[in-house]
């Protein structure tokens, strides 16, 4: 469901669009919520650790520990403008408890509260922590725990579930020169197919070669913002935008940051 809300242009971050309470998202998790309950509905928030395309779910694995990652998570939230904020205490070395703080005096639901609680699970299981498990022991917060953790693993910034075959060589084309001026019968010419089969294939997967091709540029400008001391300008033409104005207004509608919102959060350890 998560990865169907960004199926529009298949440009936005979906954890923009998953973690802030806005109305289409709020209805489809409060009917996750009638149908299943509050399993399902942390279930829905784990899946987010999964998602492709995702700059934010970049960040957030990178964190070296659970004290970097609610810093990131913060950061992201006050970035995004979100309505409830998320409070992380460390309870222990194996445990932390999150809380949602009230917003001009309301408290945020339970299904947004499991919400995030998923979030952060599919998160800690993805970084290598083991045995995680939550204990809603009261109505207002939710203790997460687990018995051995992290085995560190390199962040990657996903791009699709599914690149294979002849998608993959017309992926690696666009991801070795990312600046270049790529049209569809030049990657059919470089992958060996024909113009026809090329967007057949392309038509399969509900997508087009150009809002591949932007998705990628956005991929690698992302790696360069958070990785590199690199200015915006040069990054925007090592990347394929014409100028760093060109870069921030892609960037910024796609991620929900400015570039310099998410180099900021990058460098939070």
């Amino acid at each position: 469901m998560l990865v169907q809300l960004a199926a529009p242009s298949h440009l936005v971050d979906p954890c923009l669009l998953a973690l802030q309470p806005v109305g289409l998202l709020r209805t489809q998790v409060a009917e996750v919520a009638r149908i299943g309950g509050r399993d399902a509905v942390v279930a829905l928030g784990s899946s987010l650790s999964r998602l492709s395309f995702s700059p934010a779910l970049y960040l957030l694995e990178g964190a070296d520990d659970t004290e970097a990652l609610a810093l990131r998570w913060r950061a992201l939230e006050f970035a995004w403008g979100v309505e409830h904020l998320t409070a992380f205490s460390r309870e222990s070395p194996r445990s932390v408890r999150l809380a949602s703080l009230p917003f001009d005096g309301r408290r945020p639901s339970g299904p947004q509260r499991w919400m995030i609680c998923g979030a952060v699970l599919g998160l800690l299981r993805a970084q290598g922590y083991r045995d995680v498990s939550m204990d809603l022991d009261d109505g207002e917060s939710i203790r997460i725990s687990w018995s051995h953790g992290p085995t560190r693993t390199s962040p990657r910034l996903r791009l699709s579930e599914a690149t294979e075959g002849a998608v993959a060589q017309v992926v690696a084309s666009l991801e070795a020169a990312p600046e270049a001026d790529w049209t569809p019968r030049l990657l059919a010419t470089a992958t060996h197919q024909s113009l026809r089969t090329l967007n057949r294939r392309f038509q399969s997967r509900g997508e087009t070669i150009g809002v591949m091709q932007r998705r990628l540029r956005i991929r690698s400008a992302t790696l360069a913002i958070a990785q590199t001391q690199r200015s915006f300008t040069e990054v925007a033409h090592e990347t394929g935008f014409s100028d760093a104005a060109h870069l921030s207004r892609s960037f910024r509608a796609a991620s929900g940051m400015t570039p310099s919102e998410y180099r900021r959060v990058a460098r939070r350890r």
